[in-house]
């Protein structure tokens, strides 16, 4: 192997100008910079092929690479001088300085080892179309009339993207934020957007439009004149609405939803209760789970919880013009209230009466025909009765058991034969109607529901879609009766593993996939390892959203989702949306920092913050790579 030095490195940025006289243009420069150097071999100019290397670092001894490195093999050295042409793009020279560092062989030898490194460094310095940049030239894309600034250009006009897709399209790539129009906007949260006047976006993903709009709650919205949204995930639309609580909306005017998953909308409407919802006008509902609609500009309050009220004026099923509280009208029929009498004025032949008044009275339905007889009685006990007035029992049926059939074929839908723990009614009247069937638990709580518009709830008494299950889903397996998925009320995606060495696995902790052990997972135990898994879920209680193959397996591993994993910050803090690997300590995550070893062993993002020197839990974005 030779010894080689170099004696003296010059390093020459060349300039190209040239002129086409039909062009009228510039031809942009590129990012390739030349390098001449000379290359001294014991004392003497060096002659012949040499294989170069070059690296760039941001300091004169140590530092950290920048970039790649650039190879040049068989490169002609005479009298020991040599040319190359090195490109290591532009984002490499961002301001700060920058040190060049060579290795070089003699061209006949393929041995790595041959290679020896030239020392010191050499540090680069600006050439002259860099300075040219540094003092910004002017930029023809824009022009300046007076105090004003347009673009020149007949199309879009992008910040923070080269594609926009709008006349002018902001967007914040790194967690920044945009605030549109006037100076006193301000967009201080992370990817929070104010566009308006005098609008304020202080938290993660918040929007403030409008005027003098304030969103203060993560992934909030306030629109509109003098509207604030500071609940969570909240909405705030219209003038002078509040939206405080988390998942709440207030719509209108003058409305507030301060109850959590709370809607208010309207004119002066307030939902304060838990899932509360209050319409119309001056309408407020306190009770958990109440439903209020004002019609009228008297103020209502609804108190009790799970509750549903109409205030202040009629209400039309079929009509536009209801002449008493509740009118249902289709062709000729319709309801009306007389006395103690619900009547179904077809011909008067059927109604519904409250039988006896006071304290004891019974609801009785009837049908007339030729004797007018009872039909179904409901006493002050709660016993029913059909074909009898004397009910013992919660429903008695007299003449056999109840049995309900479909119209179409006559097979029978639901056959009650003894006392059984189900209510059921029919809701409208002739053949537009609905069937209501409600399972009731040892607590009077409805936990099945189809209602007349055809949804089914499981859990709610409210269905808003084709099924609404409130609560966990749990599937099994026909032949075994194993659990094969589960929908819960976590933030991630888990699959069941089994592990070695459980004695030392828990909740947050990094696995690896077993190599001794085909179909397991191991505690993580080394850096930067590829074969990174997962995170164990339920860190801090947190559940899963989905499990499979829940309760078969060792523990539920999240693959996907947010999910709390063990960090060791003791060498580097950590902060928010840093990328996390493997660490040394076993079962836990660290930040990543040498990229290239990152390569296929990111275990996902961090969500929190954990300051150095620190060990602990903290919400991660899975996100293996």
């Amino acid at each position: 192997m030779k010894t080689t030095r170099i004696l003296t490195i010059m390093v020459v940025a060349l300039g190209l100008m040239i002129h086409f006289a039909e062009v009228s243009e510039a031809v942009p420069m590129g990012t390739a910079w030349t390098y001449q150097g000379r290359l001294m071999d014991d004392s003497n100019p060096a002659d012949g092929p040499y294989d170069f290397q070059f690296r760039l670092f941001d300091d004169p001894c140590t530092g950290t690479q920048q970039e790649g490195t650039i190879e040049v093999n068989d490169l002609e050295v005479i009298d020991g001088y040599f040319t190359v042409e090195l490109d290591f793009g532009s984002s490499v020279f961002d301001g700060d300085a920058r040190w060049l560092e060579i290795t070089i062989r003699p061209g006949d030898s393929n041995d790595s080892n041959d290679f020896a490194t030239l020392s010191p460094r050499q540090k680069t310095t600006p050439a002259p179309y860099a300075l040219y940049a540094e003092s910004a030239g002017r930029d023809n894309d824009w022009t300046i009339s007076g105090n004003d600034m347009y673009s020149a250009v007949s199309g879009n006009v992008g910040i923070g993207t080269t594609s926009p897709s709008a006349k002018l399209d902001v967007e914040a790539t790194s967690g920044g934020a945009a605030t549109i129009g006037s100076s006193f906007n301000s967009a201080t949260g992370i990817y929070a957007i104010a566009t308006g006047y005098n609008t304020n976006a202080s938290k993660g993903c918040s929007t403030a439009m409008g005027y003098n709009t304030t969103a203060s709650g993560e992934y909030s919205t306030a629109m509109g004149s003098s509207t604030i949204a500071s609940g969570d995930h909240s909405t705030a639309m219209g003038a002078q609405t509040t939206a405080s609580n988390f998942y709440s909306t207030a719509m209108g005017a003058s409305t507030t939803a301060s109850g959590q998953t709370s809607t208010a909308m309207g004119y002066a409407t307030t939902a304060s209760g838990h899932c509360s919802t209050a319409m119309g006008a001056r309408i407020i509902a306190y009770g958990d789970y109440s439903f209020g609609i004002g019609l009228y500009e008297s103020p209502y309050f609804i108190e009790q919880d799970n509750t549903m009220a109409i205030m202040g004026g009629n209400v039309g099923i079929g009509t536009t013009s209801p002449a008493a509280k509740l009118e249902v009208s289709s062709g000729t029929l319709s309801t009306q209230f007389t006395g103690n009498d619900i009547k179904f004025n077809r011909d008067g032949t059927a109604y519904i009466s409250n039988v006896n008044t006071g304290p004891g009275s019974s609801l009785a339905f009837t049908t007339k025909g030729d004797s007018g007889n009872v039909r179904m009685l409901i006493d002050d006990s709660g016993n029913v009765g059909i074909g009898m007035t004397v009910p013992e029992y919660r429903l008695d049926v007299a003449g056999g058991g109840a049995r309900i059939t479909n119209q179409s074929d006559g097979a029978v839908v639901l056959d009650l034969n003894t006392e059984r723990n189900w209510q059921f009614r029919q809701l409208g009247t002739g053949m537009d109607t609905a069937l209501e069937l409600a399972s009731v638990d040892g607590g009077g709580n409805k936990n099945f529901v189809i209602n007349t518009t055809g949804n089914v709830g499981i859990g709610t008494t409210s269905p808003t879609e084709e099924l609404t299950v409130r609560g966990n889903i749990l599937l099994q397996s026909k032949s075994t009766g194993a659990s094969i998925l589960e929908l819960g009320e976590g933030l991630d995606y888990a699959e069941g593993f089994d592990v070695s060495d459980q004695d030392k696995i828990n909740a947050g902790s990094v696995l690896i996939i077993d190599e001794d052990n085909p179909g397991k997972l191991a505690l993580s135990n080394k850096s930067y390892d590829t074969k990174v898994a997962g995170i164990v879920a339920g860190g801090k209680g947190l559940g899963s959203g989905v499990r499979l193959g829940a309760g078969q397996f060792d523990y539920d591993v999240a693959l996907a989702g947010r999910v709390y994993c063990k960090v060791d910050a003791t060498d580097e803090a950590i902060k928010a949306g840093d990328l996390l690997t493997t660490s040394a300590t076993p079962g836990y995550a660290m930040k990543a920092m040498d990229y290239m070893r990152a390569q296929g062993a990111i275990l996902g993002k961090a969500m929190e913050s954990l300051e150095k020197g620190q060990k602990g839990q903290i919400l991660v974005l899975v996100t293996l790579q």
